[in-house]
């Protein structure tokens, strides 16, 4: 198996190695040596990726990161826009509806 880190930091570490998979319940894992951390920021959240039978392991990052991009995509598509921006309002909503 080979465990390719999708970070490219020049550093004196050695850029892939190999590592023992451990028994963790029903499960396998790896530990990941401080260095690789270090050079990759791996903090608490990772994402994993299986790439041509290749597990690539990257650091999560913002979750949100993309989305003013999707938005401007949206807006030049003209998909932007309210989907009940044409809702009349009722009674209830008038007489009822409390903020």
């Amino acid at each position: 198996m080979f465990l390719a880190i999708d970070k490219y930091i020049q550093s004196n570490y050695n850029e892939s190695m190999t590592l023992k998979l451990i028994q963790i319940g029903n499960s396998k894992g790896i530990r990941i040596p401080k260095a690789l951390l270090e050079q990759c920021e791996l903090q608490d959240e990772v994402i994993v990726e299986v790439k041509d039978k290749r597990m690539v392991i990257y650091a999560a990052g913002n979750k949100r990161s993309g989305w003013k991009k999707e938005f401007n995509r949206m807006h030049s598509m003209q998909d932007d826009s309210l989907l009940d921006e044409n809702h009349t309002q009722s009674d209830w909503d008038e007489n009822e509806w409390q903020w």
